[in-house]
Order: structure tokens, then sequence, then C-alpha cells
């Protein structure tokens, strides 16, 4: 038997040469689909880390001025820091001095009179005037027997003929 072909012959040409026009349009379409999607992914992708990127930058220079501020803070603190030790040294210095001058009181002799005293670091100064040469030197001699001072030394002790008294210097190491 044969079999019979009611198909135009121009539908049976077209068939044997492939797609029709819709179908290649068709097919154009999705081509050109893909296409775009395949440029704008990449470059969406790109607009956003560039945005991103920028937004980074500006917190990034944001950081560094708070930093520079931390920074500068710090010199400072460190500087105040500095500074308290320095005074609280010379305030303990300062507490040291005065515990050695007001001790210097109980080593005093009833006639001797200080006329001038100046303390140092590690020294103490002293003018000291009285009627009698003894008494100073015993003034010196409790001085040097101490045990709150290394050193007493009497640098020298002068008559003055017109107050009639003695003045001596003393020079005191703790």
């Amino acid at each position: 038997m044969t079999e019979l072909n009611l198909i135009p012959y121009e539908l049976r040409r077209k068939k044997k040469l492939g797609y029709t026009g819709r179908e290649m349009a068709k097919i154009a379409l999705v081509i050109a689909g893909i296409l775009l999607f395949a440029i704008l992914i990449p470059t969406g992708k790109l607009i956003f880390l560039q945005n991103k990127e920028k937004a980074l930058i500006k917190e990034i220079s944001s950081k560094e001025s708070q930093l520079k501020e931390s920074e500068e803070l710090s010199r400072k603190i460190t500087s105040y820091k500095e500074y308290i030790n320095m005074v609280e040294g010379i305030l303990s210095q300062k507490q040291t001095i005065e515990d050695k001058v007001r001790t210097i009181e109980k080593y005093m002799v009833s006639d001797v009179v200080i006329t001038n005293l100046s303390a140092g670091k590690g020294t103490i100064s002293i003018i000291a005037n009285s009627k009698s040469y003894s008494s100073l030197c015993v003034f010196v001699a409790n001085l040097q027997e101490s045990t709150e001072y290394k050193e007493a030394r009497l640098s020298g002790i002068n008559f003055n003929t017109d107050k009639l008294n003695y003045t001596a210097a003393i020079t005191i190491s703790y």
C-alpha cells in the first residue's frame, strides 16, 4: 500500500528547510534575552559593587578622622598622666621635706633661733642665731647624732658685734 500525502508541496519544502519565520523569531528573542541577561547581570553587579566601594571609602574616611582624634586624645592622656606623676613626685618630696623640717624642731636648743631655712633635693640649709656659742654647737651635735639625717655640717660660726649674737650656717643631708 502506498501512502497518500495530503500536505501541500510548499509546506513540505519548508519543513525540509527547517524552522519557520515565526520560530526563528522566537529563537532570536530567546537568544537576545539570554544575551541581555548576560550583559545586565554583570553590569548591575558592577554598579552595586561600585556603590558599595564608595560607601566603604566614606566610612573609612570618617573612621580616619575618629582615629586621628583618638590618637590626639591618647597623647593628651599620656601628657596628663606624666604631669600627674610629676606633681605626685613633687608633693611626696614636699611631704618628705616638710617632715624633715618638722623633725629639726626636736633637736632645737631653747635659745637658738632659725632665721633662714631653705630645702633642696636631699639637703636643708639653715642659718641660725643664738646668744651662746655652745647652744649652736649643741644644736649641730644633736642633728649629727640623729637617725633622721645622714649628715649635719656646720659651715661656720660668726659673732655679730652689733647684735651681740652668734650666726651659724648649717647644712643637713637626708
